[in-house]
């Protein structure tokens, strides 16, 4: 089964789960990506009814929420991949300049608003890419990247 990265819909899903009732259970769990839970639904009628009926209408809007945000971390994910996001311009420039750039560095390597860029290096601080450290010598604040 192939994994939709379009965003899971809460209708679809119920809609899917209704499907419980002419004895095809499970089919919202493939929806929102819980394969292995999906399988013992479906061959179990829904965990003997109990899971299909009594659990799963609860739980339906908290996984869908989850699916979602799953997808979202993979569309991020993918977008840092791209030569032409910031991001990986940032790094390209880090490399460049011996894994340390400053924040003026940063912004003439991504041509980004200083704002931008702030965020950016801040982005980068979070996803642990870099760390912020003062220059030896002069004390100006540097980013060190881990390239």
């Amino acid at each position: 089964m192939t994994v939709s990265k379009s965003p899971s819909n809460l209708i679809v899903a119920y809609l899917l789960w209704g499907l419980g009732f002419f004895g095809i259970c499970g089919m919202h769990r493939f929806y929102l990506n819980k394969p292995i839970s999906a399988v013992i639904w479906f061959f179990s009628f829904g965990g003997f009814f109990i899971g299909q009926y009594l659990i799963d209408p609860f739980l339906i809007p908290s996984m869908v929420k989850e699916r979602n945000r799953e997808l979202r971390d993979i569309a991020k994910e993918d977008l840092y991949l791209q030569d032409n996001h910031p991001m990986r311009q940032l790094l390209k420039a880090a490399k460049q300049n011996g894994n340390v750039l400053s924040l003026s560095q940063a912004i003439i390597s991504t041509n980004l608003a200083p704002e931008e860029t702030r965020n950016l290096l801040i982005e980068a601080l979070r996803l642990d890419l870099a760390y912020v450290d003062n220059d030896p010598v002069t004390g100006a604040v540097r980013y060190y990247f881990d390239i």
